[in-house]
């Protein structure tokens, strides 16, 4: 069976003007061309779907005739309230629950103007059918509500394989609510180098668990067979997810692996950062725990600069280090007390 990864080169070169056609449709003004000239070719699908129901799948010379009048009045209207209400924004790659609420309160606000402009122009185009008008209110929501959800899951299924860069294959640390969610947000994100194919369980986990369509692998103490298995190179630890301790122990486990541990920052700054997440290679910090502390360099050079300062346990690691760092304040004196060890500070 023939897997499409993109390596045949005529599929390179059709994975190639797919991408560049797409990345010429993101562009602003040519998006939102789009998308007006498609919300008004469904609509208007969907209006005739609707009298088409309604009518028991055949038109009848009055069904016609209020299609025809109707048609630019309610499609115009309808075009017109979604930009209103934002639903041309946003559009390509991220479909939120929110996005489908949204969907159905422009919805209901055409439903609600299309029965007013059904009073108003009775004279006109005649009285539409009460079940047309709640009929096109339902199949827009299902109509656009499956179409923006198919586009983001062709984006994020099988735009990889379109793309002409090639993705890392990746772990991800811990299987909760938030980060399923940061992994989707990984895996949403073409800027990245990243593609998670796992979720490594910090504690206790549900064998055979996902999260989307993500699998719950295993935990820490069996990620080096969980990353031969998913041929992943590198382990994305979301901050703050493991203590310390814990922490080095799979630096360790991923030195002697030839695996690359990389930071991602928790999902609320993800959320309210821009379209790229930042991802970093560990810092001592992240071992430490605590924030790096920041010394006031003008009011220890007042406290010891031109005095005699004595530091007892100069011989140590600390102790020389504490001599060193003293020097730099230029005092009168220095006395090393060393305690019967022989250091490198004397």
């Amino acid at each position: 069976m023939y897997k499409f990864d993109g390596s045949h080169p005529s599929l390179k070169q059709l994975a190639g003007f797919v991408a560049m056609t797409l990345d010429y449709a993101r562009k602003p003004p040519v998006r939102l061309a789009i998308l007006v000239v498609l919300h008004t070719f469904l609509f208007a699908i969907i209006l005739l779907s609707a009298f088409w129901i309604r009518y028991e799948f055949q038109f009848t010379d009055r069904a016609w005739s209020l299609v025809l009048q109707s048609l630019p009045l309610v499609v115009g209207l309808k075009v017109v309230l979604f930009y209103l209400s934002g639903h041309f924004h946003g559009w390509w790659r991220y479909v939120t629950f929110g996005d489908l609420i949204a969907l159905f309160r422009a919805t209901t606000v055409s439903l609600a103007a299309m029965i007013l402009l059904g009073y108003l122009t009775y004279g006109f185009v005649g009285q539409v059918p009460r079940s047309v008008v709640l009929l096109d209110s339902a199949l827009t929501i299902l109509c656009i509500g499956s179409l923006r959800s198919s586009w983001r899951l062709f984006d994020e299924q099988f735009g990889p394989a379109l793309k002409r860069r090639k993705f890392r294959p990746a772990l991800i640390v811990g299987c909760d609510h938030l980060t399923g969610q940061l992994a989707s947000q990984v895996n949403a994100r073409q800027g990245l180098d990243y593609r998670i194919k796992a979720l490594v369980a910090v504690g206790d986990y549900r064998r055979h668990a996902r999260l989307g369509h993500l699998p719950v692998a295993g935990d820490l103490n069996s990620i080096v067979e969980i990353a031969e298995k998913f041929r992943a190179k590198d382990v994305l630890v979301p901050a703050g997810v493991l203590p310390a301790e814990r922490l080095r122990s799979l630096v360790e486990q991923c030195n002697d692996s030839n695996l690359d541990l990389k930071i991602l920052p928790p999902l609320d700054d993800v959320l309210q950062g821009t379209n790229d997440i930042p991802v970093r290679s560990l810092d001592i910090n992240d071992l430490l725990r605590r924030d790096p502390v920041v010394l006031d360099n003008h009011a220890i050079g007042g406290l010891i600069s031109g005095r005699r300062v004595m530091v007892t346990g100069a011989g140590g690691s600390i102790g020389s280090e504490i001599c060193r760092q003293v020097k730099a304040f230029l005092p009168s004196e220095l006395i090393l007390v060393v305690g019967g060890r022989t250091g490198s500070s004397q």
